[in-house]
């Protein structure tokens, strides 16, 4: 995954790493045994946990570097004032709104959720019908061809779930090989399209660490190859590897700012919360003019958007709040159908959202690990 590496947690593995160094006490063969610049090839004169200090320190440099590169250039964006938006920014589809928001897919659950919110934008705009199987399964049924009014990434879903005429794609186990391949390809192709548009990554400072990463893992494993590698000594350089592979600061451009402050405020709008700049205004009744009545056709329409966004239970909750009891326990998605009878709203909306990324996750397609009860 790509993401902001915390700068409280590369505090406190400075801390600890700092405190070893300071504070440990070397052993007596170790104090006998200094290296100078003369003997250094000598391995035998080395200290007995010389690897371990290496480690230890250069990963005390990594985290005081990161923490540093991620305060300078790295700190996610916060608007200072958020306006509540009621409708789905414009050119913006629900996957890519996901894409833009969370600033990559590289995490698994991100990857699923681009997916899922895709599907959904393409059952509510009745190119697909989604029906859930027993035992996680789906079968996505074609309504209609693809046309130009979908995104690069719902067009590539339907031209390859559908291809050679087929009226359905059953996604299940069986057919786990192909459903990967359009997975992967999906994910790929949304990150192609809008790669350096709304953030770009900062590889000029980043991959340098990198490759002195690399190379002291190198020179460690030619050096000591006939040494016994304790578990402590193995750990210390496979975590130094890790904390680099693990990170990528990357930074908004201006296109991505607008856009980041556009889906928060939907995302309020959506959660049924006020900005905090806005709760003045509200109390006065002029945003209620701007807000639109949530209606079942309203809120199947901003589905696809609540899952893209994290806040399907909240979309759900509002639209009980605001619905008619008996409204609310008729309503059934046009285009799912749940494998469980009697369900009801909330049970469609989030019951498809969570059973897809189960079906994703025991297959090994998405790389999320979820309960596969």
């Amino acid at each position: 995954m790509r993401r902001f590496f915390p700068a409280a947690a590369c505090i406190g593995m400075t801390a600890i790493a700092s405190s070893y160094i300071l504070f440990a006490t070397p052993s007596q063969a170790a104090a006998d045994s200094l290296l100078t610049i003369g003997d250094f090839a000598a391995r035998d004169s080395w200290p007995e946990d010389f690897w371990f200090r290496l480690g230890i320190t250069y990963i005390t440099v990594l985290a005081i570097y990161y923490t540093v590169l991620w305060s300078l250039i790295g700190r996610p964006y916060k608007e200072k004032v958020i306006i509540e938006n009621f409708t789905p920014p414009e050119k913006l589809s629900p996957a890519i709104s996901s894409y833009v928001y969370n600033k990559g897919l590289d995490m698994p659950v991100c990857k699923a959720t681009a997916f899922s919110a895709a599907l959904a934008s393409l059952g509510v705009k009745g190119y697909i019908e989604i029906h859930e199987k027993k035992r996680g399964n789906f079968e996505l049924k074609a309504l209609r061809k693809a046309s130009g009014k979908l995104s690069v990434g719902e067009k590539y879903l339907m031209t390859h779930f559908f291809a050679d005429g087929r009226k359905t794609f059953a996604v299940d186990t069986q057919n786990k090989s192909d459903l990967k391949k359009v997975f992967d390809n999906f994910v790929q192709i949304l990150e192609n399209e809008h790669e350096g548009v709304y953030f770009k990554d900062n590889l000029a400072f980043t991959l340098p660490p990198v490759f002195l990463s690399v190379l002291l893992a190198l020179t460690y494993l030619v050096i000591v190859a006939d040494d016994h590698l304790t578990n402590l000594q193995c750990f210390t350089v496979l975590t130094a590897l890790a904390v680099l592979h693990t990170i990528q600061i990357r930074a908004l451009t201006p296109q991505g700012r607008e856009k980041i402050r556009y889906l928060e405020g939907f995302r309020y709008f959506l959660k049924g919360e006020k900005p905090a700049a806005e709760e003045e205004s509200s109390r006065t009744g002029e945003n209620a003019l701007k807000s639109p009545k949530i209606t079942p056709a309203l809120f199947e329409q901003y589905l696809p958007y609540a899952i893209a966004l994290g806040v399907i239970k909240e979309w759900e909750q509002k639209f009980k709040q605001v619905t008619a009891a008996k409204t609310y326990d008729k309503f059934k998605l046009k285009w799912y159908t749940g494998a469980r009878e009697n369900m009801k709203a909330g049970d469609y909306c989030s019951g498809f959202y969570t059973a897809m990324r189960r079906r994703l996750s025991s297959s090994g397609i998405s790389g999320e690990r979820l309960d596969s009860t």
